[in-house]
């Protein structure tokens, strides 16, 4: 649905000659409040005069896109970021997105998605017996792969995130990551493991041997009809138990190649179209169901996972500005769930590629340290890693 309010009403002009430390604590106050999508779905905040931002002479202007997820997902953003410092004569194109409703009759639409309801749960509850019989039929034929443990050690990672937030941003040279026989994803997921290894071996006494991380997929090559949200999270290990670093990213590349099979065939294809046709009715008792699952495994000593890896390509180095001056970098800050406390997100646009972080100091609280570590570990992958 379009909405034609101003867009002043939506943008909030902010503090004006921060530090990038003072910006960086602002940034983690937005992270910690959540937007109710129903009343204000996005809003814009402008920094003026950012001093000592990374990689930038003098003072920079920085935007900032606060949204709910109900409205931004990972496969908008790159269009979103096009709109606001892009060519403004270009069209602007979401793979899987309709086109744009003018007016929509909230008390109509309610009505009809009542009155579908019922049809709704009947077609969800044979889609879904459907989908359980067809992964039985694969699992007897043996053409289905063996699903991983789900079973892990807890980590201070999956503890409570309290209601603060700590945002940090590494920026990254992609060409000197490009490593032989790994994808970038494979040198970052790496990097991220030799660094979460040494950090929980200072702070918590040990890494856990199952140690993995949650990333996101993209499904490229899936039919546009199962919408903008084409993606698959897939749980990889991070084998931190292999202490040679080659043999460890060739293990972790590994492990993510195997997830990209597992979450890039019809299977998978069709799990999402099931999520797609779950009846809104349900989602929230749904959800809470899988929030009281987590929390009784956390009770138990069992985690899923430990971190969350996501990505945003936008295209290369993007021709981007803003009043005349060009983009420096991006960022972007998936939120903290109930299962870890610890996220990442990288931006690929060339030179400008950037991993943001995301956690909070109840979870990590010396993430400066993780950061130092952080860049150690991709200065170790290039030297010790041949280049592609």
């Amino acid at each position: 649905m379009a909405d034609h309010a101003p867009i002043e009403q939506r943008l909030v002009h902010r503090d004006h000659g921060l530090d990038w430390s003072e910006f960086l604590a602002a940034i983690g106050e937005l992270a910690a409040t959540a937007m109710d999508a129903r009343s204000r779905a996005w809003r814009i905040h402008v920094f003026y005069g950012v001093r000592r931002v990374p990689g930038v002479e003098g003072a920079a202007t920085i935007v900032v896109l606060q949204g709910s997820h109900a409205l931004l997902a990972g496969p908008s953003i790159a269009a979103v970021a096009s709109v606001l410092f892009g060519d403004p004569h270009e069209p602007v194109t979401v793979p899987g997105l309709g086109p744009v409703a003018e007016r929509v009759n909230r008390f109509a639409a309610a009505a009809r998605g009542l009155a579908r309801t019922p049809a709704g749960l009947v077609r969800y509850a044979v889609a879904l017996q459907a989908a359980v019989r067809a992964v039985k039929q694969r699992q007897a034929e043996g053409s289905a792969e063996p699903a991983p443990s789900v079973e892990r050690a807890l980590t201070p990672l999956n503890g409570g995130c309290g209601d603060r937030r700590t945002a940090r941003v590494v920026r990254l040279d992609v060409d000197t990551l490009k490593r032989k026989n790994l994808t970038l994803t494979g040198v970052l997921l790496t990097g991220i493991s030799h660094a979460l290894q040494r950090y929980l071996d200072e702070e918590a006494g040990g890494c856990p041997p199952d140690l993995a991380a949650l990333v996101t997929i993209a499904m490229t090559a899936a039919p546009t009809d199962l919408g903008v949200n084409r993606l698959a999270g897939a749980v990889v290990d991070l084998h931190p138990e292999i202490e040679s670093l080659p043999v460890r990213a060739a293990t972790v590349q590994a492990s993510l190649e195997r997830e990209r099979r597992i979450n890039s065939n019809e299977v998978a294809v069709e799990r999402i179209r099931l999520v797609n046709q779950l009846p809104s009715v349900l989602y929230p008792w749904l959800s809470r169901q899988g929030r009281r699952r987590g929390r009784a495994a956390k009770a138990r000593g069992i985690a899923r996972l430990h971190t969350v890896v996501s990505s945003i390509n936008f295209g290369g180095a993007a021709p981007w500005s803003l009043g005349g001056a060009p983009l420096a970098f991006a960022a972007a800050f998936p939120p903290l769930t109930f299962e870890a406390g610890l996220t990442h997100c990288f931006i690929g646009a060339g030179h400008q590629s950037s991993l943001s972080i995301l956690t909070s100091p109840d979870v990590m609280p010396r993430a400066d340290r993780y950061v130092a570590l952080l860049e150690n570990a991709f200065a170790e992958i290039t030297g010790s890693l041949v280049p592609r």
